[in-house]
């Protein structure tokens, strides 16, 4: 996966959300509880990240389980890299 474009990049950007993202290409899909857990933090603290991730395309929902009764969504990277694509020149970059 590129990252081409300034709304990709700005969600990108925060610490807590490449720490998810880093996580996800590390581990494959993670469920928010396994997430949490992997970065030391509560699993409240990161659905607003995962939020912005999902929509900028660079966090992807990758299906469901069972676990005690309590469906668990899994997240994942949707490529197995993430690169940022720059063009010399361009002003938008």
């Amino acid at each position: 996966l590129w990252i081409e474009n300034n709304d990709q990049l700005s969600v990108g950007v925060a610490a807590r959300r490449q720490d998810i993202v880093d996580r996800l290409l590390a581990f494959g899909p993670l469920s928010v509880k396994e997430l949490a857990a992997r970065l030391e933090a509560k699993p409240s603290a990161l659905y607003h990240h995962l939020r912005m991730l999902l929509a900028a395309g660079l966090v992807v929902e990758a299906g469901s389980r069972v676990t005690n009764r309590k469906r668990e969504q899994l997240y994942a990277a949707p490529a197995r890299a993430i690169r940022l694509r720059i063009r010399p020149g361009d002003a938008v970059n």
